[in-house]
C-alpha cells in the first residue's frame, strides 16, 4: 500500500513529465500550448485517480521484478481517460500520437516513482 503523499508525488511527476514530452514532441504555437497543458493535467489526474482507487496489495505486488499490475494498468486507464477527454472536448486535440506518447510517459512514471 502506498501513502497518499507517494501517489500525489507520482501524479505531479506524471503531469510535469507529460508536459515536457508533449512540448518536446510537438513544438506548436502558443495557442496549442493550452491543449498540451490540459492533456498534462488530465494525465496527472488520471494517475491520481487510478493509483488511489487501485491501491491494494494484490495490484501493488511485483510478480516480475520492478513491475506491478498497477504499473501496467495505469497507462491503460490514462489512455482511456484521454480518449474520453478527446470525445467530450475535441478542441483539446488528444490525437492518437499524443495519447500513445502519454501512455508511455505514464508507464515510465508509474514504474519509476512508485
Amino acid at each position: 500500500m502506498f501513502s497518499l503523499e507517494q501517489i500525489l508525488l507520482s501524479s505531479i511527476v506524471a503531469a510535469i513529465a507529460s508536459a515536457a514530452a508533449l512540448i518536446a514532441a510537438d513544438r506548436q504555437s502558443r495557442s496549442e500550448r493550452a491543449s498540451l497543458l490540459i492533456l498534462s493535467i488530465a494525465l496527472g489526474l488520471a494517475t491520481l485517480v487510478y493509483r488511489s482507487a487501485a491501491n491494494t496489495p494484490a495490484l501493488n505486488d511485483d510478480p516480475m521484478p520492478f513491475i506491478s499490475p498497477n504499473d501496467v494498468l495505469a497507462p491503460v486507464f490514462a489512455y482511456v481517460t484521454l480518449v474520453v477527454l478527446d470525445g467530450v472536448f475535441p478542441a483539446v486535440r488528444a490525437n492518437p500520437r499524443r495519447r500513445a506518447l502519454l501512455a508511455i510517459v505514464s508507464l515510465i512514471v508509474n514504474v519509476v516513482t512508485i
